[in-house]
């Protein structure tokens, strides 16, 4: 997909997203394109988990996870987080090349993998990667554009970074689970994000 259909389709979900909903015949008008190119990608993010299709339209699926940021977040379910993480950190093999998500649980990934050693740490998350500084593994940082609510970097630079990395495992973290068939994520540059992640990745959990 062009760079051009990927800012549009990026905006096609920030329209819903401020609105609630919104109709095809709209934005066709306003992104000047048919009706089937706005169709198919309000079904790339219904896929994605984050709409829903309506008669002419679509609306923005209630039950994803407003942003708020990572400092309110991490403090919440800390007992749940932590089994996760401890959970997590199991599928990390010996000396092996592991990938850790910004979010809020990946934080306490971050703290179970700081007591082992050996293990490369390619990381996008500001928190994770000061959670690792004092161990006896290399870390990597990814850099992007940050979000403010996670500290997590995106985007193209960050992508592109990622190229020259073959990852072991890839530990993610996700916007929520609740009401949908599997992991969803709110923030579409974040959502491709992860995607190349998953193509330099062996293992995804």
């Amino acid at each position: 997909m062009g760079i051009i259909s990927e800012k549009r389709r990026n905006e096609v979900l920030a329209s819903i997203t401020v609105d609630g909903s919104i109709k095809v015949s709209d934005l066709a008008r306003r992104f000047d394109v048919s009706m089937e190119t706005i169709r198919k990608d309000i079904k790339h993010w219904e896929q994605a988990g984050l709409l829903k299709k309506t008669h002419g339209g679509a609306l923005l699926k209630s039950e994803v996870t407003a942003l708020r940021h990572i400092n309110e977040r991490i403090v919440e379910n800390i007992d749940a987080k932590n089994a996760i993480a401890a959970k997590a950190v199991e599928y990390v093999p010996e000396g092996g090349t592991v990938f850790v998500d910004a979010g809020s649980t990946t934080v306490c990934v971050a703290k179970h993998l700081g007591i082992m050693n050996g293990l490369t740490v390619v990381t996008n998350s500001i928190l994770a990667a000061s959670k690792l500084s004092d161990g006896g593994n290399r870390i990597r940082v990814i850099g992007g554009v940050m979000r403010g609510d996670s500290l997590g970097t995106h985007g193209v630079w960050a992508s592109m970074a990622l190229r020259t990395i073959r990852i072991d495992v890839a530990l993610l973290d996700s916007s929520g689970v609740k009401g949908f068939n599997g992991p969803v994520i709110n923030e579409p540059n974040d959502a491709e994000f992860k995607r190349a992640v998953m193509e330099r990745s062996a293992n995804k959990y």
